[in-house]
């Protein structure tokens, strides 16, 4: 079965095919075509993180339960395909360092909320 792509922006990296889009207003979400690669990255909040969806993601074992949540480094916030390749080549840097998050991630606004500065009155 093919990869959903009503909706998503089509993007090509290194000659290979993926679809990126945004999800709830807080998650950039990027596949392959063949949907062996599936990541998403939240947008919000201080102490963002990328889940790892698909069974292909270079330095995580097979055997680590999916979805995988990670402490990557700080990506750009802005949408668009310039913060897709950002992230594609981390991911798919051979070199890169995979911390995975501890515990369960609760909400993406969850967290977002409780990492916000307080405000003074």
């Amino acid at each position: 079965m093919a990869i959903r792509t009503k909706g998503r922006a089509p993007f090509d990296y290194n000659g290979r095919a993926f679809v990126w889009h945004v999800a709830d207003d807080v998650l950039l979400r990027i596949a392959s075509a063949d949907k062996q690669f599936s990541v998403a990255y939240e947008l919000l909040g201080s102490n963002r993180l990328l889940s790892v969806g698909g069974p292909e993601f270079i330095g995580l074992p097979n055997t680590v339960t999916r979805p995988a949540w990670i402490v990557p480094p700080e990506f750009s916030a802005k949408i668009g395909g310039r913060t897709v390749r950002e992230i594609l080549d981390w991911c798919f840097d051979p070199n890169h360092v995979i911390l995975l998050y501890d515990g369960p991630p609760g909400t993406t606004v969850q967290r977002a909320w409780d990492s916000a500065e307080p405000v003074d009155d």
